[in-house]
């Protein structure tokens, strides 16, 4: 395992808390094959699993040329929000994607940036940029995934 996809990994935690911080009880999917053809690091769904979909890739800032292919993909997964988590050392430059890359194109919906630090001691996560919601009502495939899938983190 290379160093950056380690680095994603351990991202997830933090990400994750970073949903539980800014959503409402959410039930969080890792690794969520999400749809037949799309799985995607992290779905949270909001409201205790039947509120709006966010979906999130996050990807090492070693690459921008990845983090790029992740905002496409993101693009065409089936969510409310959509975000892209790029982590960073404290040695490696930060990526600036442009707002035309992370908006639909035509329509409403912009994709959300999540900035994950990684120290010696320390993971933190911030949104750097907000997610703009993106049209459609996924409440009963939200519904379908929840019947099949165990969160893997949730509020009782």
């Amino acid at each position: 395992m290379s160093k950056g996809e380690q680095m994603e990994l351990r991202a997830r935690n933090a990400v994750a808390q970073l949903m539980v911080r800014n959503l409402i009880v959410p039930n969080i999917f890792f690794d969520a094959d999400w749809s037949a053809d799309r799985q995607v690091d992290l779905i949270a769904i909001d409201r205790a699993g039947s509120g709006d979909v966010h979906a999130i890739e996050i990807k090492s800032s070693a690459s921008a040329v990845s983090t790029r292919a992740a905002v496409r993909h993101l693009l065409n997964v089936h969510a409310n929000y959509r975000w892209i988590g790029i982590v960073q050392s404290g040695t490696s430059r930060a990526i600036k994607l442009p707002l035309k890359l992370l908006s639909a194109g035509q329509g409403m919906g912009r994709v959300g940036v999540i900035r994950i630090e990684i120290g010696d001691d320390y993971i933190r996560a911030e949104i750097e940029r907000n997610a703009e919601r993106f049209p459609g009502t996924y409440y009963e495939f939200a519904d379908q995934f929840r019947s099949t899938h165990k969160p893997d983190i949730e509020f009782r």
